[in-house]
């Protein structure tokens, strides 16, 4: 009986573990892209403080990304950084610890699904979207298209490195960099290094 009891319970437990492992597959993308909206009211007051500074993008796919360009002030063709936000960050947010910098216009775009952007987010996207975004601001007769910085935090240093390996940026800044998406996975959730994560390495 003892037994037996046992034997249901040790099967139940692998199961249990069995199904847990299915949905962390399953389901990996909305587990590690930790979406984030834009406040109204904090959107209410960048556009009266930025009233020029909103834009949108439009990706290959058609799917419109929200985000923010602030011109440099005097010159006819500022030298740009793009920036790359970290994971369940508005960038929306971010535009007032770039005023400071001078000298520069500075690019910002919420990833997919993420401020007021449009879609879903993953590896793939990010990245397509990041040539998008570049192809976008390249064009602009206010940017130096030959001094276009990629500046990348957590989340964003993977896609900054896929942009510099995709376009002739001048440069590309990382902070707080990670080597892969698996190795995020694997700190935000209890997987093994030999479970499956469908995103590449970058």
């Amino acid at each position: 009986m003892v037994e037996s009891l046992l034997s249901i319970a040790v099967r139940l437990f692998i199961a249990i573990l069995l199904i847990l492992w299915i949905m962390m597959y399953l389901f990996q993308e909305k587990m590690l892209f930790i979406r984030t909206h834009t406040d109204q009211y904090f959107l209410k007051i960048i556009r009266e403080k930025f009233p020029n500074a909103e834009l949108w993008v439009d990706t290959r796919n058609h799917v419109r990304l929200h985000g923010w360009f602030r011109n440099a002030s005097g010159l006819e063709k500022a030298p740009t950084i793009i920036y790359f936000g970290g994971n369940a960050e508005d960038i929306s947010e971010q535009i007032f610890e770039f005023e400071p910098l001078k000298g520069w216009a500075v690019l910002l775009v919420n990833y997919r699904g993420y401020g007021l952007s449009q879609g879903s987010p993953s590896q793939e996207n990010l990245f397509n979207d990041a040539l998008s975004i570049y192809d976008h601001i390249s064009r602009r007769e206010d940017v130096d298209a030959s001094r276009i910085v990629a500046m990348g935090r957590s989340l964003g240093s993977g896609v900054a490195v896929h942009l510099a390996s995709q376009r002739p940026l001048a440069g590309v800044i990382l902070v707080s960099p990670y080597d892969s998406i698996r190795n995020v996975a694997q700190k935000i959730y209890p997987v093994r290094a030999d479970q499956p994560v469908a995103e590449a390495s970058v």
